[in-house]
């Protein structure tokens, strides 16, 4: 079982994170890390937050495309912060509701 605490992540969503995937916590392993670096390197697609797509494991990331959902919820400076890791194509996705 895994025990590592994965904050701020919903509980149907943390098997999915780096640190369940891997049953290590990222941030104590240097080589969980290291691995899930290889795996971020490796996906194809990446679901984040806007303001984590600029820190942690996708700080020096490249995005070639960045959908962001909720967008007019979203606060426009956090909105940046995945757009300016490379992207060249940038999907905004919601309404005013």
């Amino acid at each position: 079982m895994i025990t590592m605490q994965v904050r701020k992540v919903s509980e149907d969503l943390k098997p999915y994170t780096c640190d369940a995937m891997l049953g290590k916590d990222i941030n104590e392993h240097p080589e969980a890390r290291r691995k899930a670096q290889k795996r971020v390197k490796e996906s194809q697609l990446i679901f984040s937050t806007c303001i984590s797509a600029g820190v942690g494991l996708l700080r020096s990331e490249l995005f070639d495309t960045v959908v962001i959902d909720e967008a007019s919820q979203q606060a426009k400076p956090a909105s940046l912060v995945p757009l300016v890791n490379g992207a060249t194509r940038a999907v905004l996705v919601g309404d005013h509701v």
